[in-house]
């Protein structure tokens, strides 16, 4: 019984017996456990448009074509959308651990939280169809 998962069927192949994620395979019966480990990261795009748009101002400011006092404004303004923007769309990723005799393995780490969690139901459920726990 194969059971294919969200992610590409090259990518992640649970099986009764082997869990695949791409070249490397894991044996079900050596996994003890398997949990995921959700992270959350600062958005970088907005912090590099953020940089670029205070280096325009900089420049806009060096050869006067506006008064420093409209600068500083522009440029708070900037600093507060740019954190506005930052804590309201972090990236978030999930990871699968799997923990075996040799310890912990980061098997799988995505953005798509729900395929990791779905992942981690199938590897589950193969514990369950083989009789050990979870």
């Amino acid at each position: 019984m194969v059971e294919r998962t969200p992610f590409s069927p090259k990518d992640v192949v649970i099986t009764r017996t082997v869990a695949r994620f791409g070249n490397t395979s894991y044996q079900i019966a050596a996994i003890s456990s398997v949990s995921v480990q959700r992270q959350e990261s600062v958005n970088r795009s907005f912090l590099s448009t953020a940089l670029l748009l205070i280096i325009a101002i900089l420049v806009i400011g060096y050869f006067e074509w506006a008064s420093w006092i409209q600068v500083g404004i522009a440029g708070a303004v900037i600093v507060v959308i740019t954190i506005i923007l930052i804590s309201g769309f972090p990236i978030r990723t999930a990871t699968l651990v799997l923990t075996t005799a040799s310890g912990e393995t980061r098997a799988l780490t995505s953005r798509d939280i729900a395929g990791v969690e779905q992942v981690k139901l199938l590897i589950e459920d193969a514990f369950t169809a083989r009789g050990q726990p979870t």
